[in-house]
């Protein structure tokens, strides 16, 4: 099967080539149209214009119509007090030297030139703290409408002065207040106007400390020495977000003081109750300084979180103290000091029944009777007046004795002598007896007295316990009250 070959002329080539060339054309020089359209229409309505001058429409002022649109809150600096935020400003007045007849411009109905070209109004911001308000005399264009109409558009990143109300940190709601003014333009020549009730928030970017709650716009009057001008407030209400600082400061403050508890757990003995204090008191003085640093130094109002902390601090000094006292009383024992009859009485009150340590009494004076009365028959064995009557007796019968050793050895027998060794027997068995009776009194009234001794000694440790345990609940019931003080002022007041 044999191919067929279509052959195309040449001449068709150069007819599409020709079309396209002259659209191309066309479309040059409507470019090259439009392009001058515009060049004549700036000459146009430049001609004679003074950039300089307030537009003049009439008696009436220049009304303003201010929009701010919030992007984001870059910081709010606590102790310097002052915001940085990412703001767009947008502006629209007329001005009458600029309006033209589209029609006689190819339709054009809208242009675009440079702020240095036109008049801008000569808006400030109170609050800032740079030397000007960024973005407005910068290279931004300015879109102008046939009818005159004029829209300003600029970004700008600002830094302004915000005063704080710190009472209720971290809990805290800040109110910050961006007054926009002219600088030289009375109320007669300049009007400013908000475009809405509220700001724009539609492209806002959250914060990672602070959560927008509003952006609303106030219009003021204000009269100054030499006239009266309009000024529009935008006031940006932010609330805190309070979980880092709780984490931060609340917590570990919470923390601490618990552990002071733990000094009142330590017996007296120990010699740690008082120093396990003064660690929780430096603790809690280096978080005042850091909370310190954080807010401003504000004596006007003080937050509630510093006077916690005071709080606190003090609470940990009177801990100090009440170890301070409980190991004074404890160690009252070892001075021989008589134990008080009104802290025995307190100590036996109603209080000293719920709270107090009870008493282990060992080793006590019955007790040590009846180790007496085990031994009684040998006291009663031993009689003085009888003991001295046999002394006698056997003084009177040696003597006979001895004097008839002198008139004759040969009387004395066996027997006699023999009676007297038992007496001596029976007399050596009667001074041992009393012997061990005298060492049992002894050492009963040596028990005696340690017992005495050792009674009013537990006495001693017994109201230190009491005492100890008495500042223990005091103590938590008032860091209980004086947490939930702090927590109902700042989430409610």
């Amino acid at each position: 099967m044999s191919k067929t070959i279509i052959k195309v002329p040449l001449w068709y080539f150069y007819y599409i080539f020709c079309i396209f060339l002259g659209s191309q054309f066309e479309g040059l020089e409507a470019i090259t149209k439009l392009q001058k359209a515009r060049l004549a229409l700036k000459k146009h309505i430049f001609t004679n214009y003074q950039y300089f001058l307030r537009p003049h429409c009439g008696n009436s002022p220049v009304n303003i119509t201010l929009n701010l649109a919030l992007r984001q809150i870059i910081d709010l600096n606590d102790s310097l007090q002052i915001l940085h935020t990412s703001i767009w400003i947008r502006m629209q007045w007329n001005d009458c030297r600029l309006s033209w007849n589209k029609t006689d411009f190819e339709d054009i109905d809208q242009i675009l030139v440079s702020n240095k070209e036109v008049w801008i109004p000569d808006i400030a911001l109170y609050e800032n703290v740079d030397y000007v308000l960024k973005g407005i005399l910068e290279y931004y264009n300015v879109r102008i409408f046939s009818n005159g109409a004029m829209y300003y558009r600029f970004p700008s990143v600002v830094k302004s002065s915000c005063m704080l109300q710190t009472k209720n940190f971290p809990f805290d709601k800040q109110f910050c207040n961006m007054t926009f003014s002219s600088w030289a333009y009375f109320l007669n020549e300049l009007d400013l106007y908000p475009s809405s009730v509220t700001g724009d928030t539609s492209n806002y970017v959250q914060n990672s400390e602070w959560a927008l709650i509003s952006l609303k716009a106030i219009r003021n009057e204000v009269k100054h020495s030499s006239g009266v001008s309009s000024e529009l407030i935008y006031v940006i209400s932010l609330e805190r977000k309070p979980f880092f600082h709780i984490l931060s400061f609340i917590f570990p403050c919470l923390l601490i003081s618990s552990i002071s508890l733990l000094g009142f757990l330590l017996p007296p003995s120990s010699g740690e109750k008082v120093s396990i204090g003064v660690t929780v008191l430096l603790s809690l003085s280096v978080f005042l300084l850091v909370v310190n640093q954080t807010l401003p130094a504000n004596s006007d109002e003080i937050p509630y979180i510093g006077i916690y902390f005071a709080s606190c601090m003090m609470l940990v000094s009177l801990s100090c103290v009440m170890a301070v006292i409980t190991v004074n009383i404890h160690y009252k024992s070892s001075m021989g000091t008589t134990f008080p009859a009104w802290m025995e009485k307190l100590q036996q009150s109603w209080l000293g029944n719920i709270i107090g340590p009870k008493a282990v009494m060992k080793n006590t004076p019955e007790t040590l009777a009846e180790i007496t009365r085990t031994h009684s028959s040998r006291v009663n064995q031993f009689n003085p007046k009888k003991e001295s009557s046999c002394h006698r007796r056997k003084g009177i019968e040696g003597l006979a004795y001895h004097n008839s050793s002198f008139v004759s050895d040969g009387d004395r027998n066996d027997d006699e002598i023999s009676s007297i060794e038992k007496n001596e027997k029976t007399n050596m068995k009667e001074h041992d007896s009393l012997i061990e009776t005298l060492e049992l009194f002894l050492q009963y009234l040596t028990k005696h007295d340690s017992y005495m001794e050792s009674t009013v000694g537990n006495k001693w440790k017994l109201f230190a316990l009491f005492l100890d345990r008495t500042f223990m609940i005091t103590h938590i019931i008032t860091f209980i009250l004086t947490t939930a003080a702090l927590l109902i002022l700042c989430a409610y007041f």
